[in-house]
C-alpha cells in the first residue's frame, strides 16, 4: 500500500502547470458537450456516487443512468483525442 502510494505521489508530482491547464480547458470544453441530464449524472459521478446511487437520488431507472454515463465517456473520449 506504502509503495502505491509513492508511485501515485510521483506520478502527481510530475504534473506541470501547463498539462494543469490543458486539463481544466479540455474539462470546460467537455462539459459544453453535455445535456443538463448528462451533467449532473457526470457531477454526482465524480462526487462517488455508483450509477445505482445516482438513479435512485434522481429518481430514475439504472439503466438510463448508465447510458448518461456511456454518453459522456464517449463525449470525453472525443474531447481528449481532439486534443492529441
Amino acid at each position: 500500500m506504502e509503495e502505491e502510494a509513492e508511485v501515485l505521489g510521483q506520478q502527481v508530482s510530475r504534473i506541470t502547470p501547463q498539462n494543469q491547464l490543458m486539463v481544466k480547458e479540455t474539462y470546460a470544453e467537455y462539459e459544453t458537450l453535455l445535456s443538463p441530464f448528462e451533467k449532473e449524472v457526470s457531477v454526482l459521478l465524480f462526487q462517488g456516487l455508483r450509477p445505482d446511487q445516482i438513479a435512485d437520488r434522481l429518481g430514475y431507472d439504472v439503466t438510463k443512468i448508465q447510458n448518461a454515463l456511456l454518453r459522456c465517456k464517449q463525449k470525453l473520449s472525443r474531447q481528449l483525442y481532439e486534443h492529441r
